[in-house]
């Protein structure tokens, strides 16, 4: 079964971007670290194309402001995570058919104190489609859903999600490696969240996320992330009772 699912990049990519979410740091120059990255996600065979905008900092930021170098673009970030993080995430209609624009990002982090600090980053015309899905199988004797993948890069990392009917992350892998293509998941896999083993009747969309990283990367320094999620399953429980 396939079927498709909005999902908002901040819970996805929660586990990636944790460092920065941290108290503030005595005796340290406030500075801030602006990412811009491409999502590419499929809407039947055709692909669509997101950009994506990050700032993080140690410190909280007041308001962080995006341009594109000689070019003309402005964005204010949305304000996430206590002020931490900042972002400007595409929804289902800023997605296009072609990707955008490429060049130097300029980030101007504000802080509380009236001090200002600039960053940059470099988004390059690489892309990577998401991951082509070649099996989706729950066990029923196993208890084990099963889950393969065609590479998309060469030095991708990957992550499995599922979401429960109520749109709800429930299991998330760590960051996966570029030549693992297959993950199985029981009830005693880790990763589920907190009470939130499965559910008999339960069906679950499957999301398989690739991340491309920029040539000379940090944990952070990300050109784009794809993601499939048009599989679906329904757990189900041998001589199941109440």
């Amino acid at each position: 079964m396939k079927k498709k699912f909005q999902l908002i990049v901040p819970v996805l990519f929660v586990g990636m971007l944790a460092a920065f979410w941290s108290c503030d740091k005595e005796d340290e120059p406030l500075t801030a670290y602006g990412d811009a990255f491409i999502s590419t996600i499929n809407r039947g065979d055709t692909v669509y194309y997101g950009l994506n905008l990050y700032a993080y900092s140690y410190y909280r930021m007041d308001e962080v402001n995006v341009s594109l170098l000689n070019k003309p673009f402005q964005v204010t970030l949305d304000t996430l995570q206590y002020r931490y993080t900042h972002a400007s995430i595409p929804g289902g209609d800023d997605y296009t058919l072609t990707p955008p624009d490429s060049g130097t990002y300029v980030f101007d982090a504000f802080f509380d104190d009236g001090s200002q600090h600039t960053s940059a980053d470099f988004l390059d015309t690489a892309v990577i489609f998401p991951p082509v899905v070649t099996e989706a199988v729950f066990d029923t004797t196993d208890q084990r859903f099963t889950v393969k993948w065609e590479s998309a890069c060469d030095k991708c990392g990957y992550r499995v999600m599922l979401i429960n009917e109520s749109k709800k992350v429930v299991f998330q892998t760590d960051l996966l490696n570029y030549d693992q293509n297959a993950f199985s998941i029981t009830p005693y896999t880790y990763g589920w969240e907190l009470s939130t083993q499965p559910l008999d009747g339960e069906t679950y969309g499957v999301v398989v996320m690739a991340f491309m990283f920029e040539t000379a990367a940090s944990s952070f320094d990300l050109q784009c992330i794809s993601t499939n999620s048009e599989n679906e399953f329904t757990w189900e429980y041998e001589n199941y009772e109440e």
